[in-house]
């Protein structure tokens, strides 16, 4: 397949950022793409210029010198390093890498602080969503505990009420409850009436 060889894919620097100016072929138009040199691999490029454009079925970034496929995992800095082309559809451009921009002393330190206080905002956040999280357990259990002890406190006051009614003394009862009679059954009184009836008769 013949590729036409095209110098319209520029790179300059923009606040110490990459940015690569690149045509697209459904629009006619050129776009601009702003790159983060450490965290953005040439993948990440590529799939920026084909969601750009949806006309892009094909786009790869080729070594600028032997034409080798340059992996998608290398990332936007190493890419950066030296020349390469280009491969959007059938077109091949040829880019060249400007010299990469050096951050003064200045810039590197304001990065740090920026850094720094992200990394706080960030543990900061952290540390309250874990309270929240922590506070939302600890009353869903205190909520379980209590509707266990719910039942508890309830077989308790039964079982204090239970033990008030067995104290002897709490118990009004007729004195004649513990006389001897009390303790004897009905058919015993019966047959000592009928004893007594008859040592009556004898007697008589």
């Amino acid at each position: 397949m013949l590729y036409v060889l095209i110098a319209e894919v520029s790179v300059t620097y923009r606040r110490g950022l990459p940015v690569i100016t690149v045509p697209l072929p459904s629009r006619r138009e050129k776009c601009r793409f702003t790159l983060r040199p450490v965290s953005q691999t040439v993948g990440d490029l590529l799939e920026q210029v084909k969601a750009e454009d949806r006309g892009v079925e094909r786009a790869v970034a080729l070594a600028g010198e032997d034409r080798v496929r340059i992996a998608a995992s290398d990332t936007v800095e190493s890419l950066l390093e030296n020349d390469f082309r280009l491969l959007i559809n059938d077109t091949e451009y040829y880019v060249k890498s400007p010299p990469q921009e050096r951050l003064s002393t200045e810039e590197i330190t304001r990065l740090s602080d920026v850094r720094n206080l992200v990394n706080q905002l960030y543990e900061a956040l952290n540390v309250r969503e874990h309270q929240i999280r922590k506070e939302r357990e600890l009353r869903s259990q205190l909520e379980k505990l209590s509707s266990e002890l719910q039942p508890l406190e309830e077989v308790d006051k039964l079982q204090k009420d239970l033990a008030r009614l067995r104290d002897p003394l709490q118990i009004h009862l007729p004195g004649t409850l513990n006389t001897p009679d009390t303790k004897r059954s009905p058919l015993t009184k019966i047959k000592d009436m009928l004893e007594e009836t008859t040592k009556k008769m004898k007697i008589t």
